[in-house]
């Protein structure tokens, strides 16, 4: 259980660092501003777009459709995640390395039950 807290605590990471940079023009800017950019998507991308890296618009959402209103227990909570996302989104911004440092920060913490 431990190791899926970790994955989606990352994953929340990634999240909010391809959020923040919504403000791309492209997806391609996008995920590569958010530490994102994996050679097997960019392969994906080019055989579905061929030659025109800018076939798709930056994507201004967190995700999938978990997110939509009403999925915590009480309203404080969703605004105290979405605070939290943009927060950590807006220090990272692009800034790939500071993002890879902080996921391994993540990692190396141990949890409540092991510190």
């Amino acid at each position: 259980i431990v190791i899926i807290r970790i994955i989606l605590a990352i994953t929340h990471l990634f999240r909010a660092f391809f959020k923040v940079n919504s403000d791309k023009e492209y997806l391609i800017e996008q995920n590569k501003a958010a530490g994102l950019l994996h050679p097997t998507f960019l392969q994906t991308f080019d055989q579905i777009f061929p030659n025109n890296r800018h076939a798709l618009r930056s994507i201004d959402e967190y995700g999938p459709a978990i997110f939509k209103s009403p999925w915590a227990k009480h309203q404080s909570d969703e605004e105290l995640f979405y605070q939290t996302m943009q927060t950590v989104g807006e220090i990272v911004k692009d800034d790939v390395n500071l993002g890879t440092l902080y996921i391994t920060l993540v990692l190396a913490t141990p949890g409540e039950g092991l510190s």
